[in-house]
């Protein structure tokens, strides 16, 4: 991830049979408003949790079609879940 995103650092992660848990920290945030998608043109602002999560789908996506695992298969749901850990109390992740 480090190569795509040098401002995203991967603590932790854990395949699960139906999604996918895990931790990153987005290290430098510059001021950004949040606006709807629409006004956007329909795509994440560059360098959100949104635009990181979108590339980590794609990549993901074609590396199983390039191997022909489920080459016409899109397992992704739209959008995800996120949690802010602003507390060692409220790190929940168990792998």
């Amino acid at each position: 991830m480090h190569d795509h995103f040098p401002h995203v650092r991967m603590h932790a992660f854990q395949v699960r049979p139906n999604h996918v848990d895990g931790i990153i920290e987005i290290v430098h945030v510059g001021a950004q408003h949040a606006a709807p998608l629409h006004l956007r043109g329909g795509r994440p602002t560059t360098g959100s949790l949104g635009a990181i999560v979108r590339s980590f789908k794609s990549a993901v996506t074609k590396m199983a079609h390039d191997q022909g695992i489920a080459p016409n298969h899109h397992p992704w749901q739209r959008g995800f879940y996120d949690h802010i850990i602003r507390a060692d109390t409220e790190h929940f992740f168990t792998p």
